[in-house]
C-alpha cells in the first residue's frame, strides 16, 4: 500500500516536530522519509514544508559514519 499525505498526518510527529531544533528537525525529518521508501523524500516534503534539498541533507548526514553535532550552539559564529 502506497503511503498517502492523509495516511501519515501524525498529530504527534507535529508535536514532537515543533519542540526540535534545525538539525535535529533535519534528522527526524530525513528519518520518516528513509522510513517511507520511494515517495518519502515527496511526502515529507509535503507534510513539513520542509525543503527537499534540506531533507536530502539530513538523510545523507544519518547516512554518513560522523557523528551528528548535538551541541546547543545550531549557527557558526559570525
Amino acid at each position: 500500500m502506497k503511503a498517502t499525505k492523509q495516511s501519515t498526518a501524525d498529530p504527534l510527529f507535529f508535536k514532537v516536530l515543533s519542540t526540535l531544533n534545525e538539525s535535529q528537525k533535519r534528522w527526524y525529518v530525513a528519518r520518516e522519509a528513509i522510513n517511507y521508501g520511494r515517495g518519502g523524500i515527496k511526502i515529507t516534503h509535503e507534510l513539513t514544508g520542509i525543503s527537499r534539498p534540506t531533507i536530502i541533507k539530513g538523510m545523507q548526514e544519518l547516512k554518513s559514519k560522523k557523528e551528528l553535532q548535538t551541541d546547543m550552539r545550531i549557527r557558526s559564529v559570525g
